[in-house]
């Protein structure tokens, strides 16, 4: 069973790669890794030929495929499934980052913040990871619904990292206009 992961040292990558290869495990199956975080390595992998006769199974981990790309795996005739996302014509498993966003973010403003900082992902990802727009896309939407003003110098970016994480709290901190909650897109 082939997988394909962006990251395999970031703990949700981790976590998902390490529960597919015990349940492989268990049923007889070994898995096949496929890492990349470049993205001349991602567009290597999504050829057919590299993947064609090597898997029987494929499993994508996170890592929205463009449209050429979803083509090609459709074309291997294997059966794929995507975790962390849905694609029609695909089995896939993901829980609703909007909603979870907008979930949490409401509780802020329940609890009567106005000024909400936000630790956010690059909105310049090359990799074009959905989980940070969509989770970006609730937090956005229950502010407007609110009728609360978004201020751009609230956000830093944390690039879903523990190091990119501590420099922007500590950028938020260090900020005369200092935000009383923060919502940071990944823990």
């Amino acid at each position: 069973v082939g997988v394909v992961a962006p990251y395999i040292s970031r703990w949700y990558f981790a976590q998902v790669i390490s529960g597919a290869e015990q349940a492989l495990r268990e049923a007889g199956l070994d898995l096949l890794l496929y890492n990349f975080s470049q993205l001349k390595g991602r567009a290597r992998l999504f050829q057919h030929q590299l993947l064609k006769g090597r898997v029987y199974v494929l499993i994508v981990i996170s890592t929205p495929p463009k449209e050429e790309e979803f083509d090609s795996m459709l074309s291997l005739g294997i059966p794929v499934a995507l975790v962390g996302m849905h694609h029609q014509g695909f089995a896939g498993v993901a829980i609703d980052d909007v909603a979870g966003a907008r979930t949490a973010t409401q509780h802020l403003v329940n609890l009567g913040h106005k000024k909400i900082g936000l630790i956010s992902g690059r909105p310049d990802d090359p990799l074009g990871l959905s989980v940070p727009q969509d989770r970006r896309r609730g937090f956005m939407q229950v502010l407007a619904e609110n009728g609360i003003e978004w201020f751009p110098s609230r956000e830093v970016f944390g690039d879903f990292t523990m190091q990119g994480a501590s420099r922007a709290m500590d950028d938020l901190l260090a900020r005369p206009a200092r935000p009383t909650p923060i919502f940071a897109l990944s823990d």
